[in-house]
């Protein structure tokens, strides 16, 4: 498959996000309560059968990869500059409403993440650089245990009351305390939890593949031949 028609496919899932996009705004389901079995939020974000274009669109950039390491240094780095200043400007100028927040749940990111992440998996560019290090190595492996941990604890935390009440220097101090404590229960999770937890699973299966080998394929013993059918052996 060539690099036409794997763009053809990105472009494709992009216009079929924004076509659900689209649905859930004109029939006003984006505006319904994320718990509404019809909401925009139960669909788009977790419904795994939207997610599947956005899906194909990680199998095509893995295709892509090739071509884009022709690019140069210079595409890499201001493709990672734009892709980071778009984030920041939807962040800071998000309006209010469902088509924001149904927006969020995939379509308006499905084109400028793509553009990134075939830029970062070149390991080109300043960003790809950054990422590289090894504190950002170190988030990156416990960032499975910070997607499971974080969303409950954020609630228990007494340290977000500044975030969302307080003013002055008090939402800072709680936003990054609490990036700190989730940050830190990441890691133990990933530590003392996760780790050991593999490394148990991993050793049941050669344990049992020890005990069961498999048969390898295309090795089948010959049956012994008879000995009225063996060739005769002159001395």
């Amino acid at each position: 498959m060539g690099a036409r028609a794997l763009i053809a496919i990105i472009g494709a899932t992009a216009l079929v996000s924004f076509g659900l996009l689209a649905f859930f705004v004109l029939t006003g389901r984006a505006e319904l309560p994320a718990a509404d079995p019809g909401s925009a939020h139960r669909w788009m974000y977790r419904n795994p059968l939207c997610q599947l274009p956005i899906f194909l669109c990680g199998v095509a950039i893995s295709f892509l990869l090739p071509y884009v390491r022709r690019w140069s240094d210079l595409t890499h780095h201001v493709i990672q500059a734009a892709v980071l200043a778009y984030v920041l400007l939807l962040a800071m100028f998000r309006g209010e409403g469902g088509f924001w927040g149904a927006g969020s749940f995939g379509p308006f990111f499905v084109l400028p993440f793509t553009l990134a992440l075939l830029s970062l998996a070149s390991d080109r560019g300043w960003m790809a650089r950054i990422l590289k290090t090894r504190p950002m190595v170190t988030l990156g492996v416990a960032s499975y245990a910070l997607y499971i941990t974080h969303r409950w604890l954020v609630w228990q935390l007494s340290s977000t009351d500044p975030v969302s009440k307080g003013h002055g220097i008090d939402p800072y101090v709680g936003w990054v305390l609490t990036i700190c404590i989730l940050l830190l229960v990441a890691e133990g999770a990933h530590r003392y939890i996760e780790e050991p937890a593999r490394r148990w699973i991993v050793g049941i299966g050669k344990r049992l593949a020890r005990k069961y080998p498999g048969r390898r394929p295309g090795v089948h013993a010959k049956p012994p031949v008879p000995a009225e059918e063996r060739a005769p052996v002159n001395v």
